[in-house]
């Protein structure tokens, strides 16, 4: 997104260039300004409304310095001035209206790929992410590691304590979370009281001492707030990508169910493709 943006300003200075010669070659007639429209909001739409000012009064000095170039009577500076003062507003009402139609469009890009109780990414982010990773593995076989968290007793905290409390932990998990994990690592919350991490470049030994050591991180959150709540942890180690996000997910959920049945509370990794090799099925092309 950042090099698309970066192309997008250099695309609009070139344009700039472009339209200042055109303006010359046409003998300063103020017509052609109008093509100044473009790289304004396009600059504007990239960087923001300070970009957007700043090429609205390089456009203005470009059309008046073309017309004085190419001689301007006396008797025409009024109106000269007046027309040009117009495009200046015309640039300035265009620089405005795209900077704040592109604020608006990265919040609601933010708000659809967020949870609005913690803050944490939602299943949209993270379907997304994790896409991204499948198919980054795909091209160059960079393994990676993903997990699920489940808050086992959560309903008894909503039950006994009340729904309130009960996102007040959720909260603190989701903070837990972030202060314990890598800026390259990615969280979210699925729904309700679980969790998921995609560790890029992790395997399973290294995938191992994580998850033992965000457990006990989350362990310390939970006896600070006196909340009677453990985790299960479900992860599977991808040497090769399977076949979407909603396999990937099901792998998971498959092997935190396994922690949740054999007493809750504790951590299971597994290695894929192996863990579809053990159960004996095979493996999709």
């Amino acid at each position: 997104m950042d090099n698309e943006r970066i192309w997008i300003q250099i695309a609009a200075a070139v344009l700039m260039g472009i339209f200042f010669l055109l303006h010359h070659l046409a003998s300063g007639t103020l017509q052609t300004g109008i093509y100044f429209f473009i790289p304004v909001a396009l600059i504007s739409w990239t960087g923001g409304l300070l970009w957007g000012i700043a090429f609205s009064l390089l456009a203005t000095v470009m059309l008046i310095a073309v017309d004085f170039h190419h001689g301007v009577p006396i008797s025409a500076y009024i109106s000269l001035y007046l027309d040009t003062l117009g495009y200046l507003v015309m640039f300035l009402t265009v620089a405005f209206l795209s900077s704040r139609l592109s604020e608006a469009r990265r919040l609601l890009q933010r708000i659809s790929r967020e949870d609005f109780l913690t803050g944490a990414m939602n299943r949209l982010g993270f379907y997304e992410v994790l896409n991204m990773e499948i198919r980054r593995q795909n091209r160059f076989g960079h393994p990676y590691t993903l997990a699920i968290i489940s808050c086992d007793n959560f309903k008894q905290i909503n039950d006994t304590l009340g729904h309130n409390e009960g996102d007040s932990l959720l909260i603190a998990v989701a903070k837990t979370l972030e202060r314990n994990t890598r800026s390259t690592d990615f969280y979210a919350r699925l729904g309700s009281d679980e969790f998921a991490l995609l560790f890029p470049l992790i395997l399973r030994n290294e995938a191992t001492i994580i998850l033992e050591k965000l457990k006990r991180k989350l362990e310390e959150t939970m006896r600070e707030h006196r909340w009677d709540v453990t985790f299960s942890i479900g992860a599977v180690a991808f040497d090769k990508s399977p076949t979407s996000v909603g396999h990937a997910l099901d792998l998971v959920d498959s092997v935190v169910h396994e922690a949740k049945q054999s007493g809750k509370n504790g951590i299971r990794l597994a290695s894929y493709p192996e863990m579809e090799t053990q159960n004996g099925k095979t493996s999709a092309p």
